[in-house]
């Protein structure tokens, strides 16, 4: 196992803090190795353990075409809000540390 972080991001413009939607990004570099290492591209799953919660998604964006990997989620969404994830200062994005609890597909426990 290993720790994984991930950045919370608004999907467009945010207004007001916590108000609107936002998904979690995977920067370029760590995507790369993901890849290259793991097999874990877009379109893979990756399985989110929330406190009591799970969520499934998949993988969005990404290698190769430069770019990290966003994951995008209703349910992702909704539990950054209610965990208060998305209230950070502009250009100070919030990271988040998870656990990679397996690799096939991508488990990752908060």
């Amino acid at each position: 196992m290993f720790e994984l972080s991930l950045t919370v991001q608004p999907c467009g413009k945010i207004q007001e803090k916590c108000k609107g939607r936002y998904r979690l990004y995977i920067s370029y570099s760590i995507s790369k190795c993901l890849r290259d290492k793991y097999k874990i591209a877009r379109g893979s799953e990756v399985i989110f353990m929330l406190n009591n919660k799970i969520i499934k998604v998949k993988i969005s964006c990404g290698p190769p075409l430069k770019k990290g990997f966003d994951i995008y989620s209703g349910q992702l969404n909704i539990w950054l809000i209610n965990n208060k994830l998305c209230n950070y200062e502009k250009g100070q994005p919030k990271k988040i540390n998870f656990t990679v609890v397996s690799t096939n597909p991508l488990n990752l426990k908060y």
